[in-house]
């Protein structure tokens, strides 16, 4: 490990990496991409629906990728409001009001805090 400036940025960086690496591998299934929203422009916070696995429990935590930020669950299922999504296209699709199980997410970073924009997650 690298000592920069005053200490631990270097063992930050390899950790925030590891996790990175495991958020992209696990975000690659279309299944598991469908984020909801309690806003109605698909803005913070997020959620996802846990039906959407179709019954498949994931071997690695589920994360996602929505732009160039990756979210990771954070807490267990419950009801909440939502009012909009985002769609397998990548659109923003808002509509009334309506109460669902879902988890809620925290994002976990921002790959532009790491890549220099325009970059692409595969």
């Amino acid at each position: 490990m690298q000592e920069l400036g005053g200490g631990h940025a270097a063992a930050a960086f390899e950790l925030q990496f590891e996790e990175l690496e495991e958020a992209v591998a696990a975000a690659g299934d279309e299944q598991f991409n469908t984020l909801r929203f309690t806003s109605t422009d698909c803005t913070a916070p997020a959620y996802f629906d846990p039906s959407d696995t179709g019954g498949v429990i994931p071997v690695v935590p589920l994360s996602f990728v929505l732009g160039s930020k990756v979210y990771v669950t954070d807490g267990s299922p419950g009801n909440v409001f939502l009012q909009s999504i985002i769609d397998a296209n990548g659109d923003c699709i808002s509509f009334p009001a309506e109460e669902s199980f879902v988890t809620p997410l925290r994002l976990l970073f921002d790959l532009s805090d790491f890549f220099t924009p325009p970059f692409t997650v595969r």
